[in-house]
């Protein structure tokens, strides 16, 4: 987990802050350093037991560079480099920790890279700041949260076990993101792509979401509430399923009545409006406001 201090550095990288910065407020020893070219390669996969993953642009346009930060040097645990044609295998190394031990992971992508890019980390957060490029993105985390702030990717497909996931300031061309116990916070979010889609699945645990764009913006929630901040101004049509629950819908709202209003179908806006909200949820409240009503 990042402190404060480590967090406002992170988030600001690299407009008003640098890697040395970094690494100062981290305070752990940098004890192995890799560098990597990306030429011709079309597939980078990470694996990790152990700590934190921070994953940052790179300064070098075709390089790919993997810094570990550890409080004792234990060269069993480095990052481990395989390459096997057109794929690159990042692992961490296998011993088992006797006594305190703290690590952190420093990843640097160069924003040339496009290919397919998977991060599996099994205890530990991954923290995504600042990039810019046409990858296509897959996390899974086992207990860990995952972050991403001020970034474009092509895609972001997330699979979180327990611990929630925040989405802020980013541009995703597709957006996929499962939960089974943890929540889901995503503001000022754009899905530019115009068949592209923000899905979001919660088996226990808050949703709450600010300033989405996006054609199609699909909920599923088994338990937990649901609360969607919307521009005044923006037009859509819903369909809202529920079984538990109580439904607050904008001042705006049109609804049909039909089907006993299970489930609610209607639009705010316009009837013909481009984008579409649906809503499954088996119990919990869903409130969907304009931003300036906020409850």
């Amino acid at each position: 987990m990042l402190d404060d201090k480590i967090k406002q550095i992170f988030n600001n990288y690299p407009a008003r802050s640098d890697l040395k910065q970094l690494e100062d407020a981290i305070g752990l020893k940098l004890v192995n350093e890799s560098k990597l070219s990306l030429t011709d390669i079309d597939e980078i996969h990470f694996n990790y037991r152990l700590g934190d993953l921070l994953i940052l642009p790179s300064p070098d346009l075709d390089q790919l560079i993997v810094r570990d930060l550890m409080s004792r040097d234990i060269s069993k645990l480095y990052s481990t480099v395989e390459k096997v044609g057109n794929v690159i295998k990042v692992t961490q190394g296998p011993k088992k920790l006797v006594g305190l031990f703290k690590n952190k992971v420093i990843i640097l992508l160069p924003a040339s890279y496009t290919g397919f890019l998977t991060i599996r980390s099994q205890s530990g957060d991954v923290s995504f700041s600042s990039l810019d490029q046409d990858c296509l993105l897959d996390v899974t985390a086992i207990s860990g949260d995952v972050h991403m702030l001020n970034s474009n990717v092509a895609r972001l497909q997330a699979d979180l076990k327990s611990g929630d996931i925040n989405l802020s300031a980013s541009q995703i061309s597709d957006c996929h993101i499962n939960t089974q116990s943890g929540d889901i916070t995503a503001s000022d979010v754009n899905i530019d792509d115009k068949n592209g889609e923000m899905a979001l699945s919660a088996t226990s645990g808050k949703i709450n979401l600010a300033n989405i764009s996006t054609k199609r913006l699909l909920i599923t929630s088994h338990s937990g509430n649901i609360k969607i901040l919307v521009p005044d101004n923006l037009q859509f049509k819903f369909l809202i399923s529920s079984k538990s629950g109580n439904i607050i819908l904008p001042m705006d709202a049109i609804i049909y009545a039909e089907d006993n209003y299970n489930p609610l179908r209607g639009y705010v806006g316009s009837q013909d409006a481009s984008s579409q909200l649906d809503i499954t949820s088996k119990s919990g409240n869903i409130k969907i406001l304009n931003v300036n009503n906020d409850i």
